[in-house]
């Protein structure tokens, strides 16, 4: 599969992912705010991620510049948020392939992909920090 093509695909799927996180969130967070706290702050917290996951899945979609980092943000705030909610018991299965296995899968898949305009990411391509010639006006530059 072609970069354009991934990052398609990769932008819809973080839309589907994120309506979905935000929806269960939501919904755990408003019909267990009394009973069960915690359940209503890991819903809560869930919600969010999926409004990060549709963020950062328009931006996929437009190519902005900082389309990994987002998509890197949303899918560590949806492990994190699912592995606790799994830990805990209030998510499921089907929300570790969602909420786990989905992110982990893109976040592999962007490193791959990454262009070599992304510092850190693509380590093949990328020169090493001190080989970098300093930009014009820099400090260092008019000292030497």
């Amino acid at each position: 599969m072609s970069r354009g093509k991934g990052v398609r695909v990769f932008a819809i799927l973080n839309i589907l992912a994120g309506a979905l996180a935000l929806v269960g969130g939501a919904e755990a967070a408003a019909f267990s705010w009394r009973e069960a706290t915690l359940a209503a702050v890991v819903g809560t917290a869930g919600a969010l991620v999926g409004l990060l996951l549709i963020v950062s899945g328009v931006v996929l979609g437009r190519r902005g510049r900082e389309t990994t980092v987002l998509a890197y943000a949303a899918g560590t705030g949806a492990v994190i948020v699912y592995l606790t909610g799994v830990g805990l018991g209030i998510i499921g299965v089907s929300g570790l392939i969602v909420g786990v296995l989905y992110p982990v899968v893109m976040m592999l898949w962007l490193r791959r992909a990454a262009p070599p305009s992304v510092p850190g990411l693509d380590t093949r391509t990328s020169p090493p920090r001190e080989t970098r010639t300093p930009e014009n006006g820099h400090l260092r530059t008019r000292l030497a």
